[in-house]
């Protein structure tokens, strides 16, 4: 039984929608140190891309003002006998391959 069809393929589009997508950005860091301890520096915060792009999407540059955001900071005047109050970074360096011993250093 049942009538004959005379279609032997059918079509029809599906998934029509863009696939383009602007990327993701996550959310402020907090803002960075202050460059100078006086007579003004600058701090940064900045977001980083959460989800990238997907085919015609768009994505702010690393240095466009929706992903970094500079400010002024320690605007105070520098003192003549100030000292410095900044952070600074201390880097120990080891050295453990044993080539080394307590005469090379003068120990």
């Amino acid at each position: 039984g049942g009538l004959v069809c005379n279609v032997i393929q059918e079509e029809r589009p599906c998934n029509t929608h863009a696939c383009d997508r602007d990327c993701t950005l996550g959310p402020w860091t907090a803002w960075s140190p202050c460059s100078n301890a006086c007579g003004t520096g600058t701090q940064e915060s900045s977001r980083e891309v959460l989800l990238p792009i997907r085919g015609r999407g768009v994505c702010p540059t690393r240095n466009s003002r929706e992903r970094v955001e500079h400010r002024k900071c320690n605007a105070q005047p520098c003192e003549a006998d100030s000292t410095c109050a900044s952070q600074q970074d201390l880097v120990i360096i080891v050295d453990a391959s044993g080539t080394s011993d307590d005469k090379a250093f003068g120990v």
